[in-house]
């Protein structure tokens, strides 16, 4: 073989590495979340004003010591075999929601038996001026359900900006996902319409995009019903 021919084979090789596209992987999800504030309440107490958003899927904060205001918990289904790689929201201008803002402080969780339990406190707020939360969104983390990918996240609206409290009133929050091989995921084997229809539901009430679950593949065994008539 003389030494042009391999050189050709070479380049040949080479523009063919270039102009093929690797298999693509990962994802974007995006989740448009809108709030008016005047779905805001602000309820004063001898230690301060509570916030809160009586909305679904809204929650108040409850670590110890830390502002009680609003987050909006977030569940998204990802797609399948991927796992999060990344966060981040866009946000319109803030809007005043009060000046001078005294925030109410939650107190000690307790446990069943009445003691003080141990606090799993969010980190970022010492009452000097400073921004609570100090991000907008706060990753919790990926749990499955029935073999479908649900990560949850936590985002903020309203924040403390110094000692003014602020509204986003339209926030997208982006989440970007990259592949993640799994072996401890466990699925049904067999199809069951009805199952289906009811894990359906299940997603429908949890998730912001249970339309995503359409695109997962089990590769299950559909079984025959058979008609239990006369």
């Amino acid at each position: 073989m003389s030494s042009s021919y391999r050189i050709r084979s070479l380049v040949c090789f080479l523009l063919f590495a270039i102009t093929v596209p690797a298999a693509a992987t990962g994802a974007e999800v995006t989740t448009p979340l809108d709030l008016s504030r005047n779905d805001v309440r602000l309820e004063p107490s001898a230690g301060g004003t509570a916030v809160s958003v009586a909305r679904r899927n809204y929650y108040q904060l409850s670590d110890e010591g830390m502002p009680k205001l609003p987050y909006r918990l977030v569940s998204i289904v990802l797609p399948q075999g991927e796992a999060v790689d990344g966060y981040h929201i866009e946000a319109s201008p803030e809007v005043s929601l009060a000046l001078a803002f005294d925030a109410a402080l939650a107190g000690p969780a307790l446990t069943e038996d009445g003691r003080t339990a141990r606090p799993d406190r969010m980190q970022g707020w010492s009452g000097d001026g400073s921004v609570f939360p100090s991000q907008p969104v706060r990753y919790l983390g990926t749990g499955y359900l029935h073999g479908y990918a649900i990560a949850s996240f936590m985002v903020f609206p309203v924040r403390l900006v110094s000692d003014q409290l602020v509204l986003s009133e339209h926030i997208d929050l982006h989440v970007t996902t990259r592949a993640e091989q799994r072996n401890d995921v466990v699925v049904r084997e067999r199809f069951r319409q009805r199952v289906d229809d009811r894990v359906a539901g299940e997603l429908a009430q949890i998730v912001e995009n249970p339309e995503a679950a359409s695109a997962y593949s089990f590769g299950r065994t559909r079984v025959a019903v058979k008609d239990s008539g006369g």
